[in-house]
């Protein structure tokens, strides 16, 4: 008679690691890209992170090839803080420097306009 047998993470320990983000990270929010290309990720990373307090750390997952050089633009581009990055996994900072400008911590809306419908 055989049993089942459920894969756990010390079957595939270089597997498990790539499923899961790295543990030392601390973050607010996650925000899964799935299996979309980097420029639809960011649209609705932005539209995600919209109502975020700055300073808010974010959890960016993408398996799109370009998002290592894509995602780092992105931040660079729209003054928010890529903290680490392990593809798939992306920690990023929203807008850190508007927390320093607010002493009440509401967000500066200058250029932070929603999108059009």
């Amino acid at each position: 008679m055989t049993q089942e047998h459920s894969p756990t993470p010390s079957d595939s320990p270089n597997t498990f690691r790539e499923e899961m983000p790295p543990q030392e990270w601390n973050f607010d929010e996650e925000f899964d890209g799935g299996e979309e290309t980097c420029g639809r990720v960011i649209i609705n990373l932005y539209t995600y992170l919209l109502p975020m307090p700055p300073g808010t750390k974010v959890l960016l997952i993408s398996k799109d090839p370009a998002a290592p050089i894509e995602f780092p633009a992105w931040c660079r581009m729209t003054r928010n803080t890529l903290l680490d990055m392990r593809p798939p996994y992306y920690l990023i900072e929203y807008k850190p420097e508007w927390k320093k400008e607010q002493p009440h911590g509401e967000p500066i809306l200058r250029d932070h306009q929603p999108l059009p419908h």
